[in-house]
């Protein structure tokens, strides 16, 4: 059976290659807003989460606001998140509690190197 992943990615270019890149190995589903996302999550079990972190001006619709959000409730605080970004730092898994980040533009071998070891560590 495979894995379920959720990807929070607001451009359309990215979302085609994340579905591109996965579709073979695992079961996608991909959201473009922190609405979307919550509402997907509340409604199946997903096996990881990939989530951008630049959606917009305001704080309550990023990538990080998503991520508090999973951490505060019981239910999701297990899932494993992927910080998919053109804007990471060095230590930000550290500082957010991210599983892994993958740093925009992105390679398919790393990008799906990463997406394993984090589901295989899980």
């Amino acid at each position: 059976m495979k894995k379920k992943i959720l990807a929070l990615e607001d451009d359309d270019i990215n979302q085609e290659l994340i579905e591109l890149y996965l579709m073979d190995d695992y079961e996608i589903k991909i959201v473009s807003s922190v609405a979307e996302a919550i509402n997907a999550i509340s409604e199946s079990s997903y096996d990881l989460v990939i989530s951008d972190l630049n959606l917009g001006t305001d704080s309550k619709s990023d990538g990080i606001f998503f991520l508090k959000y999973l951490r505060s409730d019981h239910k999701f605080k297990h899932i494993p998140i992927v910080a998919y970004s053109g804007y990471i730092t060095p230590n930000m898994s550290n500082e957010n509690d991210f599983d892994a980040c993958i740093s925009k533009p992105i390679t398919k071998s790393d990008f799906l190197k990463t997406i394993a070891n984090v589901i295989e560590q899980h």
